[in-house]
């Protein structure tokens, strides 16, 4: 394995461990996570055409491992493109996988550095909750999801607890959150 490629799993693994899994963002992260259950591809395309082909490509690979895994991520490390860039890109992988019929077995969630959700005050720390030292993209088995969901009920209140969280957040902690993302070396 290539150093950038190793550098950028290793990166979103700290990132999963120490800000996903530690934080509870995600209360059903840690059991694949510890399970190593989670595939990580790499992708050093730079526009929509070449990551949309590695995107197509990585599906096909997923379907062959079906039972083998539980969700994986793609990671653009190259791609510093603005959010609404990114954005726009996985909507066309969710428009990819509708004609591939695939959008009943898995749904993309976007992760970015500057990821911004639409109706939040952009200074706000909510949108830490989808921030990642890379720009990537997170799939996960729909079938996956709504048991995850059944175990913990209502996930609006997820949500609002990320919030709260990250709004409450001590300088230190935010620091530390700030730096496991915008760590410079990764991005070098």
């Amino acid at each position: 394995m290539n150093i950038q490629k190793e550098n950028a799993i290793e990166t979103t693994k700290k990132w999963i461990s120490e800000f996903i899994i530690a934080y509870t963002i995600c209360p059903f992260a840690e059991k694949s996570f510890r399970g190593d259950n989670i595939i990580y591809e790499v992708s050093f395309s730079t526009d929509h055409e070449d990551m949309a082909y590695d995107f197509v490509n990585y599906m096909r690979k997923l379907i062959f491992m079906e039972s083998e895994f539980s969700n994986a991520f793609i990671i653009y490390p190259k791609n510093w493109k603005e959010f609404a860039w990114f954005y726009e890109f996985s909507m066309l992988c969710e428009e990819i996988l509708k004609e591939m019929k695939l959008d009943n077995d898995y749904q993309i969630v976007a992760f970015h550095p500057f990821y911004l959700f639409g109706k939040e005050n952009p200074d706000s720390q909510s949108h830490y909750t989808n921030r990642s030292p890379f720009p990537m993209l997170h799939i996960l088995k729909v079938e996956e999801v709504k048991l995850a969901i059944e175990s913990i009920g209502e996930t609006s209140k997820v949500s609002q607890r990320n919030i709260l969280l990250l709004e409450e957040m001590d300088d230190e902690e935010f620091q530390k959150l700030h730096h496991l993302i915008y760590n410079k070396q990764q991005h070098e």
